[in-house]
């Protein structure tokens, strides 16, 4: 199948859905390409939360300013700044789409206060349905739909891009798509890690792809850890938001009944960003004193059963489901994989370094720092995909439409499909659990160089065999995007290990145990990974 479309966004979340519909607003064709369903991805599952400067008593400077100190000055001044400036406005434009947020009795906007933040600044989709004004307007645009396909590369020529490839996976039809701009929103990784919040397509596809094409990365060393269920297996990987839970009495202990965090920050205790929490939760475990399980417990008997039912039903319906109520049984925890602070650099117009590419949501870096802030993720999907929708119409306005070469479409088809074809080399699932096994082992919440040059050896050792020598356990299409993903998942694990073993400090969720402290003097600087002739490179920047 051949389309072609003037503005073609690539994914199926909240950034992505913003993108669409301001991107429409320009009368060009648009093409929404999505790997699983629309909508799906990290937005669909989480608790729906966000942050704004809604009240009287906040305004966008101390926003921006508690941005600032929360990512440890790393961010991208310039972005951290739009955040701030325009959240409101990305809060408003999700009521007039229909989106319903809490209240409280009097019909008052139902606002708390995340830890980092200096004002009651995030609030709560009814029901955790934070998509729901964005589906609906998405459903009735003139965006062209097409779920269940992968795309796999991207194309571009003479440093502009003109489109992509990928397949169907329920199908096996091979899709090209001449755009003349296009904007990835394909969110995170955390499935490079055994211990994760996030759904299962979320390999690190647009961080590769990006790669592969000449875009730049930037912060790929800071991944956000946070409380991620580990017990009852039912319903491991639910992610309940701690900093919401301890503004009402939550507390931490290891599998010793000991309240931990009275050790690590005796004034503040769980009251402490997510970087804080699972740095100190990840020592407990690491030094043995972990439950039968391998986890922590959240205590949250301090708060009344029928409170979590309101304010966060999503976590009572899973734990009423089983029969649990999780007031008397505690949350059992350890820190997994939630969000990752790096991606895809962009400017203010949400473009990166290759021209007609865009990108806004999980997969776009600069904006968070070394450390994001509670809600802060669902408010940039929302600023930055309308940044991003209007800048790649604009863009696609008076761009030339290139088709894409015959010979490269038939290259990339060879490619894929070579994969399928294959009946000896690596058992890609053999190879998807090894990455998540190095990675958890070696490149997680507490680093040391040695560790991480072990996994770094591993992935190069058996990156070039790989490419070369992937199969499929069972020749079906379903198999072909998993050994893809795989790919792509080892791609950017090596992008992950290099930056983290360039950055010789600890900062944020980057925390080294052989260099433990803040060094401003040499590192109050980002790590940009880019490729140069197919070998990954870096430079060091200074954001202004």
């Amino acid at each position: 199948m051949n389309i072609e479309t003037e503005v073609l966004i690539i994914g199926g979340g909240a950034a992505a859905a913003r993108a669409t519909i301001e991107a429409v607003k320009k009368n060009l064709s648009v093409t929404m390409v999505i790997k699983e369903k629309f909508p799906s991805g990290s937005t669909v599952i989480s608790m729906g939360y966000m942050s704004a400067v809604v009240r009287d008593d906040d305004n966008p400077e101390l926003f921006y300013q508690d941005i600032i100190k929360g990512g440890y000055s790393l961010n991208n001044k310039k972005l951290a700044k739009i955040l701030a400036s325009e959240s409101y406005s990305a809060y408003q434009d999700l009521v007039d789409f229909g989106t319903e947020f809490r209240t409280t009795r009097k019909g008052v906007l139902y606002i708390t206060q995340p830890s980092g933040m200096t004002r009651n600044r995030s609030f709560g989709a009814i029901n955790h349905m934070f998509m729901k004004g964005l589906n609906s307007e998405v459903k009735k645009s003139p965006a062209q739909i097409f779920e269940g396909v992968m795309i796999t590369d991207l194309i571009e020529i003479d440093n502009k891009i003109i489109g992509a490839v990928g397949f169907n996976y329920k199908t096996g039809e091979f899709i090209s798509i001449s755009a003349k701009s296009i904007i990835i929103a394909t969110g995170g990784l955390g499935q490079i890690f055994q211990h994760n919040s996030m759904p299962l397509g979320a390999t690190g596809d647009g961080y590769a792809m990006g790669l592969r094409v000449g875009a730049e990365l930037v912060d790929m060393e800071f991944i956000q850890a946070m409380t991620s269920v580990i017990w009852p297996t039912e319903i491991k990987g639910l992610a309940p938001p701690f900093d919401g839970l301890v503004k009402f009495g939550a507390r931490f202990y290891n599998g010793l009944n000991e309240r931990f965090m009275e050790q690590y920050e005796p004034e503040k205790l769980e009251n402490v960003t997510r970087d804080i929490a699972c740095i100190c939760g990840y020592k407990e475990i690491k030094a043995g004193r972990a439950t039968s399980h391998g986890g922590l417990i959240m205590d949250i008997s301090k708060i009344p059963w029928n409170a979590i039912k309101n304010l966060m039903p999503k976590i009572y319906n899973a734990y009423a489901r089983l029969g649990l109520d999780a007031t008397k049984a505690g949350i059992e925890w350890v820190p997994g994989c939630h969000h990752e602070m790096g991606g895809l650099k962009i400017n203010e117009r949400c473009e990166t370094s290759i021209k007609g590419l865009y990108a806004a949501g999980e997969v776009a870096g600069g904006v968070h720092g070394a450390n994001r802030l509670g809600g802060n993720s669902l408010t940039a999907t929302q600023v930055f995909g309308k940044i991003a929708g209007n800048n790649a119409a604009n863009y696609a306005s008076d761009a030339l439409n290139y088709q894409i070469p015959d010979d490269l479409i038939k290259e990339k088809k060879r490619a894929i499909f070579n994969i399928y074809e294959r009946t000896e080399g690596i058992n890609y699932l053999e190879l998807r659990e090894k990455i998540k096994q190095i990675m958890s082992q070696n490149v997680w919440v507490i680093k040391t160089e040695s560790r991480m040059k072990r996994a770094l050896d591993f992935l190069l050792s058996i990156r070039n065999e790989a490419n070369i020598n992937l199969k499929l356990p069972k020749k079906n299409y379903q198999n072909l995007k998993g050994a893809i993903e795989t790919l792509n998942m080892l791609e950017v694990s090596e992008i992950i290990t290099r930056a983290s073993i360039i950055r010789k400090e600890s900062r944020g969720a980057h925390f080294r145990e052989d260099y433990p402290e803040i060094d401003d003097k040499n590192w109050l600087k980002n790590i940009v990974m880019y490729k140069e002739n197919g070998d990954l490179k870096y430079r060091i920047d200074l954001f202004k």
